[in-house]
Protein backbone atom coordinates (compact mmCIF):
# COMPACT_ATOMS: atom_id res chain seq x y z
CA UNK A 1 0.00 0.00 0.00
CA UNK A 2 1.16 3.48 -0.76
CA UNK A 3 2.27 5.00 2.56
CA UNK A 4 1.06 8.41 1.45
CA UNK A 5 -2.47 7.06 1.24
CA UNK A 6 -2.56 5.94 4.90
CA UNK A 7 -3.24 9.40 6.41
CA UNK A 8 -6.00 9.97 3.86
CA UNK A 9 -7.65 6.64 4.70
CA UNK A 10 -7.45 7.35 8.45
CA UNK A 11 -8.97 10.78 7.87
CA UNK A 12 -11.87 9.29 5.93
CA UNK A 13 -12.48 6.69 8.66
CA UNK A 14 -12.58 9.40 11.34
CA UNK A 15 -14.80 11.55 9.17
CA UNK A 16 -17.53 8.94 8.97
CA UNK A 17 -17.36 7.66 12.54
CA UNK A 18 -20.63 8.28 14.44
CA UNK A 19 -20.46 11.34 16.67
CA UNK A 20 -21.69 10.71 20.24
CA UNK A 21 -24.62 12.80 21.44
CA UNK A 22 -23.60 15.88 23.38
CA UNK A 23 -25.04 19.12 24.58
CA UNK A 24 -22.36 21.27 22.96
CA UNK A 25 -24.93 22.94 20.77
CA UNK A 26 -26.83 24.22 23.83
CA UNK A 27 -25.79 27.50 25.49
CA UNK A 28 -23.69 26.76 28.59
CA UNK A 29 -23.37 28.74 31.82
CA UNK A 30 -21.02 28.41 34.79
CA UNK A 31 -22.00 29.64 38.24
CA UNK A 32 -20.20 29.64 41.59
CA UNK A 33 -22.38 29.31 44.66
CA UNK A 34 -21.52 29.76 48.33
CA UNK A 35 -23.33 27.67 50.93
CA UNK A 36 -26.66 28.88 52.23
CA UNK A 37 -25.80 27.05 55.46
CA UNK A 38 -22.92 24.96 56.84
CA UNK A 39 -21.99 23.35 60.15
CA UNK A 40 -20.10 20.45 61.67
CA UNK A 41 -21.08 18.01 64.42
CA UNK A 42 -18.83 16.25 66.95
CA UNK A 43 -19.23 12.90 68.65
CA UNK A 44 -17.50 14.05 71.85
CA UNK A 45 -20.08 16.82 72.41
CA UNK A 46 -23.21 15.24 70.89
CA UNK A 47 -25.59 18.06 71.81
CA UNK A 48 -23.38 21.00 70.83
CA UNK A 49 -24.03 23.06 67.69
CA UNK A 50 -21.32 24.71 65.62
CA UNK A 51 -23.41 26.38 62.92
CA UNK A 52 -21.77 29.77 63.53
CA UNK A 53 -18.19 28.47 63.60
CA UNK A 54 -15.54 29.87 61.28
CA UNK A 55 -14.45 26.35 60.40
CA UNK A 56 -15.79 22.99 59.30
CA UNK A 57 -14.02 20.10 61.03
CA UNK A 58 -13.73 16.49 59.87
CA UNK A 59 -12.08 13.98 62.20
CA UNK A 60 -11.59 10.20 62.08
CA UNK A 61 -10.75 9.49 65.74
CA UNK A 62 -13.07 6.96 67.37
CA UNK A 63 -15.14 8.65 70.07
CA UNK A 64 -14.13 12.05 68.68
CA UNK A 65 -15.45 11.78 65.13
CA UNK A 66 -16.46 15.01 63.37
CA UNK A 67 -18.58 15.45 60.26
CA UNK A 68 -19.24 18.51 58.09
CA UNK A 69 -22.54 19.50 56.44
CA UNK A 70 -23.07 22.04 53.66
CA UNK A 71 -26.15 23.08 51.72
CA UNK A 72 -26.27 25.12 48.50
CA UNK A 73 -29.29 27.03 47.24
CA UNK A 74 -29.86 26.22 43.53
CA UNK A 75 -32.93 28.39 43.00
CA UNK A 76 -30.94 30.85 40.86
CA UNK A 77 -30.46 28.09 38.25
CA UNK A 78 -33.46 27.37 35.98
CA UNK A 79 -35.14 24.04 36.61
CA UNK A 80 -34.64 21.52 33.83
CA UNK A 81 -31.16 22.60 32.74
CA UNK A 82 -28.60 19.88 32.02
CA UNK A 83 -25.86 19.61 34.63
CA UNK A 84 -22.59 19.18 32.76
CA UNK A 85 -20.25 19.33 35.75
CA UNK A 86 -20.21 20.22 39.44
CA UNK A 87 -17.08 20.79 41.53
CA UNK A 88 -16.90 21.37 45.28
CA UNK A 89 -14.06 23.68 46.39
CA UNK A 90 -13.03 23.65 50.07
CA UNK A 91 -10.13 25.64 51.53
CA UNK A 92 -7.99 23.71 54.05
CA UNK A 93 -6.76 26.21 56.59
CA UNK A 94 -4.13 23.98 58.27
CA UNK A 95 -1.64 21.32 57.24
CA UNK A 96 -2.33 17.70 58.09
CA UNK A 97 -0.12 14.89 59.29
CA UNK A 98 -0.70 12.73 56.21
CA UNK A 99 -2.74 12.32 53.04
CA UNK A 100 -6.29 11.20 53.73
CA UNK A 101 -9.35 10.08 51.72
CA UNK A 102 -12.70 11.73 52.38
CA UNK A 103 -16.21 10.72 51.37
CA UNK A 104 -19.02 13.03 50.22
CA UNK A 105 -22.68 11.94 50.28
CA UNK A 106 -25.93 13.73 49.46
CA UNK A 107 -28.18 14.46 52.46
CA UNK A 108 -31.83 13.67 51.77
CA UNK A 109 -33.53 15.44 54.67
CA UNK A 110 -33.78 18.94 56.09
CA UNK A 111 -31.42 20.23 58.78
CA UNK A 112 -30.99 23.60 60.46
CA UNK A 113 -27.65 25.37 60.61
CA UNK A 114 -28.02 26.65 64.19
CA UNK A 115 -29.56 23.52 65.69
CA UNK A 116 -27.86 20.53 64.04
CA UNK A 117 -25.91 18.33 66.47
CA UNK A 118 -24.35 14.88 66.52
CA UNK A 119 -27.50 13.49 68.11
CA UNK A 120 -29.98 14.98 65.60
CA UNK A 121 -27.85 14.91 62.45
CA UNK A 122 -29.71 13.73 59.31
CA UNK A 123 -30.01 9.96 59.03
CA UNK A 124 -31.28 9.90 55.44
CA UNK A 125 -28.04 9.82 53.49
CA UNK A 126 -27.74 8.80 49.83
CA UNK A 127 -25.95 5.52 49.14
CA UNK A 128 -24.21 7.21 46.22
CA UNK A 129 -20.97 8.94 47.17
CA UNK A 130 -17.67 10.19 45.84
CA UNK A 131 -14.29 9.71 47.51
CA UNK A 132 -11.26 11.88 47.01
CA UNK A 133 -7.84 12.11 48.60
CA UNK A 134 -6.59 15.25 50.32
CA UNK A 135 -2.87 15.84 50.60
CA UNK A 136 -1.30 16.75 53.89
CA UNK A 137 -0.58 20.31 52.77
CA UNK A 138 -3.05 23.15 53.25
CA UNK A 139 -4.79 24.86 50.34
CA UNK A 140 -7.81 24.31 48.13
CA UNK A 141 -9.36 20.87 47.84
CA UNK A 142 -11.24 20.51 44.56
CA UNK A 143 -13.41 17.44 44.08
CA UNK A 144 -15.91 16.60 41.33
CA UNK A 145 -19.43 15.95 42.65
CA UNK A 146 -21.04 15.72 39.21
CA UNK A 147 -22.20 12.15 39.90
CA UNK A 148 -24.08 13.40 42.97
CA UNK A 149 -26.05 16.01 41.04
CA UNK A 150 -29.29 15.26 39.15
CA UNK A 151 -28.44 15.12 35.41
CA UNK A 152 -31.45 17.34 34.74
CA UNK A 153 -31.92 19.86 37.52
CA UNK A 154 -35.18 19.26 39.37
CA UNK A 155 -34.30 20.42 42.91
CA UNK A 156 -33.98 23.89 44.42
CA UNK A 157 -31.17 22.97 46.84
CA UNK A 158 -28.59 20.24 47.45
CA UNK A 159 -26.97 19.24 50.72
CA UNK A 160 -23.68 17.37 51.26
CA UNK A 161 -22.13 15.49 54.19
CA UNK A 162 -18.33 15.12 54.38
CA UNK A 163 -16.76 12.38 56.50
CA UNK A 164 -13.44 10.59 56.75
CA UNK A 165 -13.66 7.52 54.51
CA UNK A 166 -12.01 5.50 57.31
CA UNK A 167 -13.90 6.78 60.32
CA UNK A 168 -12.79 5.18 63.56
CA UNK A 169 -9.22 4.58 62.43
CA UNK A 170 -6.28 6.87 62.93
CA UNK A 171 -6.24 10.28 64.53
CA UNK A 172 -6.60 12.64 61.58
CA UNK A 173 -8.44 15.98 61.66
CA UNK A 174 -8.94 18.51 58.87
CA UNK A 175 -10.06 22.13 59.20
CA UNK A 176 -11.89 23.83 56.31
CA UNK A 177 -12.98 27.45 56.14
CA UNK A 178 -16.74 27.86 56.64
CA UNK A 179 -18.99 30.48 55.06
CA UNK A 180 -18.64 32.59 58.23
CA UNK A 181 -14.83 32.73 58.14
CA UNK A 182 -13.72 36.39 58.14
CA UNK A 183 -10.53 35.57 56.22
CA UNK A 184 -12.42 34.36 53.15
CA UNK A 185 -11.74 31.08 51.40
CA UNK A 186 -15.40 30.16 51.73
CA UNK A 187 -16.75 26.90 50.28
CA UNK A 188 -17.80 27.04 46.63
CA UNK A 189 -19.97 24.78 44.50
CA UNK A 190 -19.09 25.44 40.87
CA UNK A 191 -21.72 24.24 38.40
CA UNK A 192 -21.60 24.24 34.61
CA UNK A 193 -24.94 23.64 32.95
CA UNK A 194 -26.42 23.65 29.46
CA UNK A 195 -29.69 25.34 28.62
CA UNK A 196 -31.68 23.24 26.12
CA UNK A 197 -34.15 24.63 23.62
CA UNK A 198 -37.18 23.43 25.59
CA UNK A 199 -38.81 25.90 27.96
CA UNK A 200 -41.94 25.44 30.05
CA UNK A 201 -43.49 27.95 32.41
CA UNK A 202 -45.73 26.05 34.81
CA UNK A 203 -48.11 27.89 37.16
CA UNK A 204 -50.06 26.31 39.97
CA UNK A 205 -51.81 25.05 41.85
CA UNK A 206 -55.15 26.72 41.02
CA UNK A 207 -58.82 25.83 41.30
CA UNK A 208 -60.86 26.09 38.12
CA UNK A 209 -62.67 29.03 39.74
CA UNK A 210 -59.37 30.93 39.56
CA UNK A 211 -58.31 30.83 43.21
CA UNK A 212 -54.74 29.93 44.13
CA UNK A 213 -54.52 26.76 46.23
CA UNK A 214 -50.80 26.50 46.98
CA UNK A 215 -48.17 23.95 46.08
CA UNK A 216 -48.28 20.57 44.38
CA UNK A 217 -45.89 17.97 43.04
CA UNK A 218 -45.91 17.42 39.30
CA UNK A 219 -44.47 14.35 37.59
CA UNK A 220 -42.58 14.96 34.34
CA UNK A 221 -42.24 12.04 31.94
CA UNK A 222 -39.36 12.28 29.49
CA UNK A 223 -38.86 9.56 26.87
CA UNK A 224 -36.27 7.82 29.07
CA UNK A 225 -36.61 9.35 32.53
CA UNK A 226 -39.11 10.55 35.14
CA UNK A 227 -38.79 13.55 37.47
CA UNK A 228 -40.79 14.97 40.35
CA UNK A 229 -41.10 18.77 40.20
CA UNK A 230 -42.30 20.92 43.11
CA UNK A 231 -44.61 23.69 41.88
CA UNK A 232 -45.62 26.56 44.13
CA UNK A 233 -46.83 29.54 42.11
CA UNK A 234 -44.45 29.43 39.15
CA UNK A 235 -41.57 27.30 38.00
CA UNK A 236 -39.45 27.53 34.85
CA UNK A 237 -38.49 24.15 33.41
CA UNK A 238 -36.00 23.13 30.74
CA UNK A 239 -35.26 19.61 29.54
CA UNK A 240 -32.78 18.06 27.10
CA UNK A 241 -35.72 16.84 25.01
CA UNK A 242 -39.43 17.44 24.72
CA UNK A 243 -41.30 15.74 27.59
CA UNK A 244 -44.08 13.26 26.89
CA UNK A 245 -46.50 14.56 29.51
CA UNK A 246 -46.97 16.24 32.89
CA UNK A 247 -49.24 14.71 35.54
CA UNK A 248 -50.44 15.78 38.99
CA UNK A 249 -52.71 14.23 41.60
CA UNK A 250 -56.17 15.52 42.52
CA UNK A 251 -57.87 15.26 45.88
CA UNK A 252 -60.04 12.18 45.93
CA UNK A 253 -57.56 10.03 44.04
CA UNK A 254 -57.93 11.45 40.52
CA UNK A 255 -55.14 12.49 38.20
CA UNK A 256 -54.91 15.08 35.45
CA UNK A 257 -52.60 14.72 32.48
CA UNK A 258 -51.24 17.33 30.11
CA UNK A 259 -49.52 15.80 27.11
CA UNK A 260 -46.79 18.04 25.70
CA UNK A 261 -47.00 19.03 22.04
CA UNK A 262 -44.54 21.96 21.83
CA UNK A 263 -40.96 22.57 22.89
CA UNK A 264 -42.07 25.78 24.60
CA UNK A 265 -45.37 26.21 26.44
CA UNK A 266 -46.96 28.09 29.31
CA UNK A 267 -49.18 25.78 31.33
CA UNK A 268 -51.45 26.12 34.36
CA UNK A 269 -52.31 23.32 36.78
CA UNK A 270 -56.01 23.36 37.69
CA UNK A 271 -58.01 21.19 40.05
CA UNK A 272 -61.80 20.78 39.62
CA UNK A 273 -63.95 23.33 41.43
CA UNK A 274 -66.79 20.81 41.92
CA UNK A 275 -67.34 17.08 42.05
CA UNK A 276 -65.49 15.53 39.14
CA UNK A 277 -65.46 12.35 37.13
CA UNK A 278 -63.67 10.88 34.13
CA UNK A 279 -65.47 11.39 30.82
CA UNK A 280 -64.62 8.96 28.06
CA UNK A 281 -64.97 10.79 24.74
CA UNK A 282 -65.35 8.89 21.48
CA UNK A 283 -64.24 10.86 18.42
CA UNK A 284 -65.87 9.84 15.15
CA UNK A 285 -63.66 10.86 12.26
CA UNK A 286 -65.46 11.70 9.00
CA UNK A 287 -62.31 13.25 7.49
CA UNK A 288 -59.63 10.57 7.72
CA UNK A 289 -57.24 12.96 9.54
CA UNK A 290 -57.33 11.36 12.98
CA UNK A 291 -54.16 9.50 14.04
CA UNK A 292 -52.45 8.54 17.28
CA UNK A 293 -50.60 11.87 17.05
CA UNK A 294 -53.83 13.77 17.75
CA UNK A 295 -54.79 15.30 21.09
CA UNK A 296 -58.15 16.15 22.65
CA UNK A 297 -58.06 19.30 24.78
CA UNK A 298 -60.47 20.70 27.36
CA UNK A 299 -60.37 24.48 27.82
CA UNK A 300 -62.31 26.68 30.21
CA UNK A 301 -62.70 30.37 30.92
CA UNK A 302 -60.86 31.14 34.18
CA UNK A 303 -61.03 34.74 35.39
CA UNK A 304 -62.08 35.80 31.88
CA UNK A 305 -59.22 34.03 30.06
CA UNK A 306 -59.31 30.73 28.21
CA UNK A 307 -57.01 28.25 29.94
CA UNK A 308 -56.04 24.72 29.01
CA UNK A 309 -57.39 22.34 31.65
CA UNK A 310 -56.29 18.98 30.30
CA UNK A 311 -54.80 17.51 27.13
CA UNK A 312 -55.16 13.79 26.36
CA UNK A 313 -53.56 11.82 23.56
CA UNK A 314 -55.50 9.58 21.19
CA UNK A 315 -53.54 6.39 21.74
CA UNK A 316 -55.84 4.50 19.39
CA UNK A 317 -58.42 6.27 17.24
CA UNK A 318 -61.02 3.65 18.21
CA UNK A 319 -60.50 4.02 21.97
CA UNK A 320 -62.24 6.41 24.33
CA UNK A 321 -60.23 9.49 25.25
CA UNK A 322 -60.38 10.13 29.03
CA UNK A 323 -60.67 13.66 30.42
CA UNK A 324 -61.15 14.46 34.11
CA UNK A 325 -63.75 17.25 34.24
CA UNK A 326 -65.86 18.99 36.87
CA UNK A 327 -69.52 18.05 36.75
CA UNK A 328 -72.13 20.61 35.65
CA UNK A 329 -69.50 22.89 34.16
CA UNK A 330 -68.95 24.28 30.66
CA UNK A 331 -65.77 23.42 28.74
CA UNK A 332 -64.51 24.12 25.24
CA UNK A 333 -63.42 20.91 23.54
CA UNK A 334 -60.73 21.13 20.88
CA UNK A 335 -58.92 18.57 18.78
CA UNK A 336 -55.28 19.22 17.91
CA UNK A 337 -54.33 17.32 14.75
CA UNK A 338 -50.84 16.15 13.71
CA UNK A 339 -50.49 18.93 11.11
CA UNK A 340 -50.92 21.50 13.96
CA UNK A 341 -54.41 22.42 12.76
CA UNK A 342 -57.19 22.67 15.32
CA UNK A 343 -60.79 21.49 15.20
CA UNK A 344 -63.14 23.08 17.71
CA UNK A 345 -66.17 21.09 18.86
CA UNK A 346 -67.51 24.12 20.72
CA UNK A 347 -68.97 24.26 24.22
CA UNK A 348 -69.62 21.06 26.11
CA UNK A 349 -71.62 21.03 29.35
CA UNK A 350 -70.67 18.11 31.55
CA UNK A 351 -73.57 16.02 32.79
CA UNK A 352 -74.63 12.48 33.55
CA UNK A 353 -73.49 11.14 30.16
CA UNK A 354 -69.87 10.17 30.81
CA UNK A 355 -69.30 8.57 27.38
CA UNK A 356 -70.19 11.33 24.88
CA UNK A 357 -69.42 11.20 21.16
CA UNK A 358 -67.68 13.97 19.20
CA UNK A 359 -67.83 14.14 15.40
CA UNK A 360 -64.91 15.38 13.30
CA UNK A 361 -66.06 16.83 9.98
CA UNK A 362 -64.08 18.21 7.05
CA UNK A 363 -63.00 21.85 7.19
CA UNK A 364 -64.21 22.94 3.75
CA UNK A 365 -65.35 26.11 2.00
CA UNK A 366 -68.09 26.68 -0.54
CA UNK A 367 -67.54 28.65 -3.74
CA UNK A 368 -69.41 31.53 -2.15
CA UNK A 369 -66.93 31.71 0.74
CA UNK A 370 -65.73 35.24 1.35
CA UNK A 371 -62.04 35.79 0.61
CA UNK A 372 -60.96 38.51 3.03
CA UNK A 373 -57.55 38.56 1.39
CA UNK A 374 -55.96 36.47 -1.30
CA UNK A 375 -54.50 33.98 1.16
CA UNK A 376 -57.15 34.05 3.89
CA UNK A 377 -60.50 32.24 3.69
CA UNK A 378 -63.35 32.67 6.17
CA UNK A 379 -66.84 31.25 5.96
CA UNK A 380 -69.73 31.12 8.42
CA UNK A 381 -72.57 28.67 7.84
CA UNK A 382 -75.59 27.29 9.64
CA UNK A 383 -75.59 23.54 8.84
CA UNK A 384 -78.64 23.02 11.04
CA UNK A 385 -81.10 25.34 12.83
CA UNK A 386 -79.26 24.82 16.14
CA UNK A 387 -75.67 24.83 14.86
CA UNK A 388 -73.40 27.63 13.63
CA UNK A 389 -70.04 26.75 12.10
CA UNK A 390 -67.14 29.03 11.14
CA UNK A 391 -64.16 27.78 9.11
CA UNK A 392 -60.88 29.70 8.83
CA UNK A 393 -57.73 28.99 6.82
CA UNK A 394 -54.61 31.05 6.21
CA UNK A 395 -52.39 29.58 3.48
CA UNK A 396 -49.52 31.86 4.55
CA UNK A 397 -49.72 30.48 8.09
CA UNK A 398 -49.11 33.96 9.51
CA UNK A 399 -52.21 34.13 11.71
CA UNK A 400 -51.63 35.24 15.30
CA UNK A 401 -55.16 34.58 16.54
CA UNK A 402 -58.78 34.39 15.40
CA UNK A 403 -61.64 35.73 17.54
CA UNK A 404 -65.27 34.74 17.01
CA UNK A 405 -68.36 36.54 18.29
CA UNK A 406 -71.96 35.50 17.65
CA UNK A 407 -74.53 38.19 18.38
CA UNK A 408 -78.23 38.78 18.10
CA UNK A 409 -79.39 41.40 15.62
CA UNK A 410 -79.67 43.90 18.49
CA UNK A 411 -75.97 43.41 19.30
CA UNK A 412 -76.31 41.12 22.33
CA UNK A 413 -73.36 38.73 22.56
CA UNK A 414 -74.47 35.10 22.92
CA UNK A 415 -71.27 33.17 22.11
CA UNK A 416 -67.56 33.87 21.76
CA UNK A 417 -64.40 31.88 21.19
CA UNK A 418 -60.82 32.33 19.98
CA UNK A 419 -57.93 30.27 18.71
CA UNK A 420 -54.32 30.71 17.64
CA UNK A 421 -54.42 27.62 15.40
CA UNK A 422 -54.55 27.46 11.62
CA UNK A 423 -56.72 26.14 10.10
CA UNK A 424 -59.44 26.18 12.71
CA UNK A 425 -63.13 25.34 12.84
CA UNK A 426 -65.46 26.85 15.42
CA UNK A 427 -68.73 25.05 16.15
CA UNK A 428 -71.59 26.33 18.32
CA UNK A 429 -74.30 23.77 18.95
CA UNK A 430 -76.66 25.81 21.13
CA UNK A 431 -78.26 28.17 18.60
CA UNK A 432 -82.01 28.80 18.85
CA UNK A 433 -83.81 27.63 15.72
CA UNK A 434 -86.22 30.60 15.98
CA UNK A 435 -83.51 33.28 16.20
CA UNK A 436 -81.45 35.25 13.67
CA UNK A 437 -77.74 35.68 14.39
CA UNK A 438 -74.82 37.73 13.08
CA UNK A 439 -71.33 36.20 13.07
CA UNK A 440 -68.30 38.47 13.55
CA UNK A 441 -64.73 37.21 13.02
CA UNK A 442 -61.67 39.32 13.88
CA UNK A 443 -58.25 38.14 12.74
CA UNK A 444 -54.88 39.33 14.00
CA UNK A 445 -52.47 38.65 11.13
CA UNK A 446 -48.72 39.27 11.22
CA UNK A 447 -48.69 40.30 7.54
CA UNK A 448 -52.12 41.85 6.85
CA UNK A 449 -52.75 43.31 10.30
CA UNK A 450 -56.34 43.27 11.59
CA UNK A 451 -58.95 41.58 9.39
CA UNK A 452 -62.71 41.59 9.97
CA UNK A 453 -65.52 39.42 8.65
CA UNK A 454 -69.24 39.36 9.39
CA UNK A 455 -72.21 37.42 8.10
CA UNK A 456 -75.89 37.27 9.04
CA UNK A 457 -77.32 33.79 9.51
CA UNK A 458 -81.12 33.80 9.41
CA UNK A 459 -83.30 31.37 11.31
CA UNK A 460 -84.84 28.40 9.55
CA UNK A 461 -88.54 28.23 8.71
CA UNK A 462 -90.42 26.74 11.65
CA UNK A 463 -91.94 23.33 11.16
CA UNK A 464 -93.76 23.22 14.46
CA UNK A 465 -96.79 20.92 14.57
CA UNK A 466 -100.29 22.34 15.20
CA UNK A 467 -101.79 22.16 18.69
CA UNK A 468 -102.54 18.56 19.63
CA UNK A 469 -106.32 18.19 19.92
CA UNK A 470 -106.16 14.40 20.10
CA UNK A 471 -107.22 14.51 23.75
CA UNK A 472 -110.73 15.43 22.52
CA UNK A 473 -111.14 11.96 21.04
CA UNK A 474 -112.64 11.30 17.58
CA UNK A 475 -115.92 12.21 15.86
CA UNK A 476 -117.32 9.88 13.27
CA UNK A 477 -113.96 8.14 12.91
CA UNK A 478 -112.11 11.46 12.41
CA UNK A 479 -109.44 12.25 15.01
CA UNK A 480 -109.83 15.56 16.82
CA UNK A 481 -106.18 16.22 15.97
CA UNK A 482 -107.19 16.71 12.30
CA UNK A 483 -109.89 19.26 13.08
CA UNK A 484 -107.65 22.35 12.88
CA UNK A 485 -106.03 21.41 9.52
CA UNK A 486 -109.46 20.46 8.12
CA UNK A 487 -110.95 23.78 9.22
CA UNK A 488 -108.04 25.62 7.61
CA UNK A 489 -108.60 23.78 4.30
CA UNK A 490 -112.34 24.54 4.42
CA UNK A 491 -111.72 28.23 5.10
CA UNK A 492 -109.28 28.47 2.17
CA UNK A 493 -111.67 26.60 -0.13
CA UNK A 494 -114.59 28.82 0.82
CA UNK A 495 -112.64 32.05 0.55
CA UNK A 496 -111.12 31.39 -2.88
CA UNK A 497 -114.30 29.80 -4.28
CA UNK A 498 -115.96 33.21 -4.05
CA UNK A 499 -113.68 34.24 -6.90
CA UNK A 500 -114.18 31.24 -9.18
CA UNK A 501 -114.68 27.53 -8.63
CA UNK A 502 -111.36 26.55 -10.33
CA UNK A 503 -109.43 29.04 -8.16
CA UNK A 504 -111.07 27.66 -5.03
CA UNK A 505 -110.29 24.08 -6.07
CA UNK A 506 -106.66 24.92 -6.91
CA UNK A 507 -106.15 26.80 -3.60
CA UNK A 508 -107.64 23.88 -1.67
CA UNK A 509 -105.22 21.36 -3.21
CA UNK A 510 -102.22 23.67 -2.67
CA UNK A 511 -103.19 24.20 0.98
CA UNK A 512 -103.50 20.46 1.54
CA UNK A 513 -100.07 19.93 -0.05
CA UNK A 514 -98.47 22.58 2.22
CA UNK A 515 -100.05 21.08 5.35
CA UNK A 516 -98.81 17.64 4.31
CA UNK A 517 -95.27 18.97 3.83
CA UNK A 518 -95.38 20.59 7.28
CA UNK A 519 -96.59 17.34 8.79
CA UNK A 520 -99.97 18.67 9.94
CA UNK A 521 -101.92 16.10 7.95
CA UNK A 522 -101.07 12.73 6.45
CA UNK A 523 -102.11 12.71 2.78
CA UNK A 524 -100.42 10.66 0.09
CA UNK A 525 -98.48 12.71 -2.47
CA UNK A 526 -100.06 10.52 -5.13
CA UNK A 527 -103.50 11.65 -4.02
CA UNK A 528 -102.35 15.26 -4.05
CA UNK A 529 -100.91 14.85 -7.58
CA UNK A 530 -104.18 13.38 -8.85
CA UNK A 531 -106.18 16.13 -7.14
CA UNK A 532 -103.97 18.83 -8.67
CA UNK A 533 -104.34 17.26 -12.13
CA UNK A 534 -108.13 17.20 -11.80
CA UNK A 535 -108.11 20.81 -10.62
CA UNK A 536 -106.09 21.87 -13.67
CA UNK A 537 -108.37 19.93 -16.08
CA UNK A 538 -111.44 21.41 -14.44
CA UNK A 539 -109.98 24.88 -14.77
CA UNK A 540 -109.26 24.37 -18.50
CA UNK A 541 -112.81 23.08 -19.08
CA UNK A 542 -114.27 25.98 -17.11
CA UNK A 543 -112.35 28.54 -19.21
CA UNK A 544 -113.52 26.96 -22.50
CA UNK A 545 -117.16 27.04 -21.37
CA UNK A 546 -116.83 30.75 -20.72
Amino acid sequence: MNKKAVPLILFLILLFLPVPQSYASYPTTTVQLNPSKDAYVRESNPDDNSGDSNYLLVCSTSGYRERAFLEFDLSSIPQGVIILSATLHLNRSTDGAEDRTYRINVVNEEWQELSITWNNQPSSISDVYVEHQITAASGWWNVSVTSLMPPVLNVSAISFRIIDANEGSGNIQRWFNSRENPDGGHPILEIEYATPATLYHVHGLFSEDGSFLGSTTMTVYLPNATYEIYVNGHVELRFPEKPVLFTFQLSGGGMRKIYITQTQETLYLFTPDANYTTYGFTVKDYTGQLTSGSYLEAWRYVNGTQRLIERAQLQNILDEVPLVLSMDRTYILQLQLPDSSTYRFGYYVTGVDVTPTLILREISFSRQAQLTYRYVTIEATRPSPTQIQVNYHDTLDQTLNVSLSVKLRNGTLVYSDWSSSNPVQFTWNAADNETDYVVYVTVSHSFFGALEYSKALAREVSFNSPPDLGVLGSWGGVSAGNILPAMLIIVVAGAFSTLTAPVGLFATVVTAAILTYLGWINVSYTVLAVAMSLAVLYGIAWVRKR
